[in-house]
């Protein structure tokens, strides 16, 4: 039996299965309950788990692009706008519009970590 569990299992990141695992185990088991639940709902659970956390690493790539793309355009304006609009202040503009969001330009960006939800 664990066998069949572990060459299914084996097709999904360590990662993903462990959280799962480590979730079911803790669940209290139902009289009459074999003590392995069923490699359907194991494998159902391991997809879910592997997007949530490849949406988790989508959203914080996105906010380093982001990021990137806001430093680069108040680091080096010239590359972004045009000598008018230098001149015209948008520039500092955008640094106080940043700054006052809490966005600190001078920091790279760092996501915080994915973290399993609890059940």
């Amino acid at each position: 039996m664990l066998i069949l569990y572990a060459s299914e299992l084996c097709n999904f990141q360590e990662r993903d299965v462990s959280v799962v695992l480590r979730r079911l185990a803790l669940q209290p088991r139902e009289e009459y309950r074999s003590g392995f639940p069923e490699l359907g709902a194991i494998v159902q659970a391991v997809r879910r788990e592997r997007g949530q956390r490849e949406a988790h690493e989508r959203r914080a790539r996105e906010k380093a692009e982001e990021h990137e793309a806001r430093c680069s355009r108040v680091l080096d304006p010239e590359r972004w706008f045009t000598a008018e609009m230098i001149a015209d202040g948008i520039v500092e503009r955008l640094k106080a519009q940043y700054g006052k969001d809490g966005f600190d330009w001078t920091k790279p960006y760092s996501p915080k970590p994915y973290e399993p939800e609890a059940e």
